[in-house]
């Protein structure tokens, strides 16, 4: 980390918002179209709470835990 410069980090940062802008404007998209809330994988709905703090979420918890 002692190597990066500030337009690195910067950088870096700028790319994660990017990909994060991208995956919230997905989640509209799921809005509109009728899917928000619903789980990629098994179509089970994805709790609230988990929404509330990953808003561009796409699979439930159960899900999530059998990737790992």
């Amino acid at each position: 980390l002692k190597g990066l410069s500030k337009l690195d980090v910067n950088e870096a940062r700028l790319a994660d918002t990017k990909r994060r802008l991208e995956r919230l404007t997905n989640a509209l998209a799921r809005m509109d179209a009728g899917t928000y809330g619903l789980c990629i994988r098994c179509g089970r709905s994805i709790p609230p709470g988990r929404l509330q703090a990953v808003p561009e979420s796409l699979i439930c918890v159960p899900c999530a835990e059998k990737k790992r």
